[in-house]
């Protein structure tokens, strides 16, 4: 009995360690089966390769070296500049509003001509009396000083709205530019055919190529140029409104306390806006005001004197009436008797 006893022990005692020791390999990490150790290396390496690390790194571990890549230093310092050779063209939309018109022209030209920009398109509107004036500019800042003017917008105008965005034609500049060497050497070929040929045939043949190729050359050249004038200046399309007060915006409020200060001053500032606005209306519409006030009075002043005729008639229609009733009430008892 207890040997059987101690041979179910240890049969279990197996089974247990079996269990165990299936678990710790499989709870076993990729890198460890590897022969990786997941020390501060690997997870430096990890790190440096979804993203690129400031430094290169360089880690060695059961004879297996780890390799990070290092980036690209850095360019000009822009925000918008990746520091590499990417092909970028840089916009931006920028809408103000502004109660000195004339101020805030004058510091946008004095701005571009600050920084070497200049306006590709203007159309402006409205008149000065009326304070309506609208200015809307298409100006064409160098890559290099776009973050220069963009920081004095603010100097403009009140800002309502700002957006900047860029667009990566690498690919199409490098495509394009790789299409334009094959061409040349094409073209280099054509040339040389065409000196050597003898045959009216093949040199109406090669040249008809040759001027196929130059207009493919000159296309692509055309489109790199501007592709390069795009990259080299940004687009900045500019709109400025002016208003009698510019609307400021404010920022989100926190906390209950600014929600209700924030909603109170724009109750009273819309209040305020009200009343100026309605004074103004009244003044500037009074001789309007008057000449309605005039007919209204003379329709209130007939209104009132023919409901004056009126009651006089009823009443004396009233008191007829009851003479009359008076008048037969008499004559009943004379005409009993």
């Amino acid at each position: 009995m207890k040997k059987t006893c101690l041979q179910v022990l240890a049969v279990l005692m197996l089974v247990v360690m079996c269990v165990t020791a299936f678990t710790a390999c499989s709870s076993e990490s990729p890198a460890m089966r590897d022969g990786f150790v997941p020390g501060g290396t690997y997870a430096a390496t990890t790190a440096a390769t979804m993203s690129y690390s400031a430094e290169k790194a360089y880690g060695v571990n059961d004879g297996v070296e780890i390799k990070t890549e290092t980036p690209p230093e850095a360019g000009s310092g822009s925000l918008y500049d990746p520091g590499d050779s990417r092909k970028l063209i840089l916009s931006a939309d920028v809408s103000l509003e502004t109660e000195d018109y004339d101020g805030s022209v004058a510091a946008i030209n004095a701005q571009i001509v600050a920084c070497g920009a200049y306006i590709e398109n203007s159309n402006a509107s409205g008149a000065s009396s009326s304070r309506s004036r609208s200015l809307n500019l298409v100006i064409r800042v160098p890559a290099a000083n776009f973050d220069a003017f963009m920081a004095q917008k603010d100097s403009f105008g009140v800002v309502q709205y700002s957006n900047v965005w860029q667009d990566d034609v690498t690919f199409n500049y490098m495509d394009m530019q790789t299409r334009l060497e094959t061409l040349n050497t094409k073209r280099e070929r054509l040339l040389a055919l065409l000196n050597e040929a003898k045959k009216m045939e093949d040199i109406i043949a090669l040249e008809s190529a040759l001027s196929e190729t130059i207009y493919e050359i000159e296309s692509y050249t055309s489109n790199l140029n501007r592709l390069d004038n795009q990259i080299s200046y940004c687009t900045v399309t500019l709109y400025l409104r002016e208003v009698y007060k510019a609307t400021v915006v404010q920022e989100t409020p926190k906390t209950l306390g600014q929600r209700i200060s924030q909603k109170f001053e724009s109750t009273v500032a819309g209040l305020s806006d009200f009343g100026e606005d309605l004074l103004v209306f009244i003044i500037g519409a009074s001789p309007v005001l008057l000449i309605l006030a005039a007919i209204i009075v003379v329709i209130v002043l007939i209104i009132r004197r023919t409901s004056r005729r009126n009651r006089a008639k009823y009443l004396e229609f009233v008191q007829r009436k009851e003479a009359e009733k008076a008048a037969a009430d008499t004559k009943k008892p004379e005409d009993k008797e």
